[in-house]
């Protein structure tokens, strides 16, 4: 987890830095433009899908609990 809150990619395969840019520029920018393209070489277009849904749906996660202060049960 350090290494992906440090932005310290290289402990991670070539598909895996691929979803990670594509996850944190989708994040940053609600685009990924700059990104998208480098999915393409690892992941089919269902996979692609499927990344693509898991982050929006974390960033809509995180953006309702944090507009209503809500905090994770422990």
């Amino acid at each position: 987890m350090t290494a992906l809150r440090t932005e310290q990619d290289p402990p991670f395969s070539a598909p895996e830095r691929a979803a990670i840019a594509y996850a944190r520029e989708l994040t940053r920018t609600a685009d990924a433009a700059d990104t998208r393209d480098a999915l393409n070489e690892h992941f089919s277009s269902e996979q692609i899908v499927e990344i693509t849904l898991i982050v929006s749906m974390a960033n809509f996660t995180n953006r309702f609990n944090n507009g209503l202060e809500l905090k994770p049960e422990e």
